[in-house]
């Protein structure tokens, strides 16, 4: 066994000694779930074509209709999926409706792998502020779609190969149909937004943040930027950490996005703090006057 797979396995079993939640599944072909038999007696080879197949003809792989029975109930958007996994709960789709116009731009936002039902709303709220509409899908194997006794979106990627596409293929033709509803109800200008737009942000955050740290001349002004952009960063990486699963669960909120009053108006005072320290430490130039 080589260094780096024993350090994989060491790592993998003490996450799964830390979380309670995490199950382990078999390796399985799972080739029913894209059209092919569960006992074939070739699977590698019929992926194999399988896949050469598929690539040759992604539009029939991903096409699909509106759905027939569109419910808007409490702020909340269901419909029957297209794709027909093993499961009744994972194919009742889930969206959560944050309006803005009654017509105009509007986004399909897509949260990260294992995101819980309430994430991402701040994100949302402040989209709406900007005159853009949102819909939340609920990816699949998620929150109201989990596998009974799963708390974990197990099957969205996992080592059952065919139900990995299967879900895939299903997470994008649910989103397909968020588009269609949109357009039924007057939203002209569709797009999509994933949460790894917030991930760009944090980065943009921290080199601005660092830049300005560089550019301060004041040592003590220096050290304070450093100290808040970098409180503000890791509080950031262990939140995405811990949603994306990498981490126990901590309790610190996203900086700057997620629900919580006190949080928010800490964060808003470290950000004023380091425009104000910037300012302070800006080199000025001395006007001096010539006789």
């Amino acid at each position: 066994m080589s260094w780096l797979e024993h350090k994989i396995r060491r790592y993998e079993h003490r996450r799964w000694t830390t979380d309670d939640n995490r199950r382990v599944l078999p390796f399985e072909w799972g080739l029913e779930h894209i059209g092919g038999r569960a006992d074939e007696p070739d699977p590698r080879g019929f992926l194999n074509h399988w896949v050469e197949h598929t690539l040759a003809h992604s539009g029939a792989w991903f096409a699909t209709t509106p759905a027939d029975n569109y419910r808007l109930a409490d702020g909340v958007l269901t419909f029957t999926s297209q794709v027909r996994s093993p499961w009744a709960q994972n194919n009742l789709v889930h969206a959560r409706f944050f309006p803005a116009k009654h017509s105009g731009p509007a986004v399909v936002l897509l949260p990260n792998w294992n995101a819980k039902w309430d994430g991402q709303v701040q994100l949302c709220r402040w989209l709406n502020t900007l005159g853009i509409t949102v819909l939340r899908l609920s990816l699949p194997y998620h929150d109201r779609r989990n596998v009974p006794g799963h708390e974990r979106a197990d099957h969205l990627v996992g080592p059952n190969i065919g139900l990995t596409l299967q879900a895939n293929r299903q997470a994008v033709i649910d989103t397909r149909r968020c588009l269609y509803w949109l357009e039924q109800n007057g939203y002209t200008k569709l797009g999509l937004v994933g949460t790894t737009a917030v991930l760009v942000l944090f980065g943009l955050f921290l080199t601005c943040g660092f830049r300005m740290a560089m550019a301060t001349q004041d040592l003590f002004s220096k050290y304070l930027i450093c100290g808040l952009v970098g409180m503000l960063g890791l509080e950031a990486m262990i939140n995405i950490a811990v949603v994306t699963g990498l981490l126990p669960t901590k309790g610190l909120p996203l900086p700057l996005i997620s629900y919580g009053g006190t949080s928010m108006v800490m964060n808003i005072i470290a950000c004023a703090l380091i425009f104000q320290a910037h300012r302070h430490g800006e080199p000025r130039l001395e006007n001096s006057l010539s006789c």
